[in-house]
């Protein structure tokens, strides 16, 4: 049975259930990491993808500040301010917007940060996992849709 628990918690997650820290803590474990996100073999390089790997809430309206800098992209939840913004974030944002957006890329790879107060519907991990940049974050948002998205002047220093 044991060996069925990340399953049977991904599978609970889908349908609303949040997992408890046990289930989380089983889902963290490295066996069940590769054999869960990577089909159990890590020599084909494949990932499946976050939202097939971890269990995700379902998407609700988010608002607060997203910094974006070198190798950085995170989420502070309920901030409206960039001077609100005091000690590291652990909530990576993952956003298609990379993708159609150089200035974006730019700043996360050094050109200077920025920072913008952001509103949007995405879905919000339950549990602990390894997210972002060599997976040195511990929670991560993946936005669905923004609905706004307003720069925010960094503090100098």
């Amino acid at each position: 049975m044991a060996r069925w628990l990340p399953l049977v918690t991904l599978l609970l997650a889908s349908c609303g259930h949040s997992p408890t820290p046990q289930e989380c803590k089983s889902l963290a474990q490295p066996k069940a990491v590769i054999k869960r996100c990577f089909g159990g073999d890590l020599t084909r390089n494949t990932y499946l993808g976050d939202l097939r790997c971890w269990p995700f809430s379902a998407s609700h309206q988010m608002r607060g500040v997203w910094l974006i800098g070198l190798e950085t992209s995170v989420f502070y939840p309920g901030a409206s301010r960039a001077e609100q913004l005091r000690g590291n974030s652990d909530i990576w944002l993952q956003t298609d917007l990379f993708e159609r957006r150089p200035d974006l890329v730019a700043a996360a790879q050094g050109a200077g940060a920025v920072a913008y107060l952001v509103d949007f519907d995405g879905r919000s991990s339950l549990c602990d996992g390894t997210f972002g940049h060599f997976g040195v974050s511990r929670r991560q948002v993946i936005v669905d849709k923004f609905h706004s998205m307003t720069p925010l002047a960094l503090p100098k220093g």
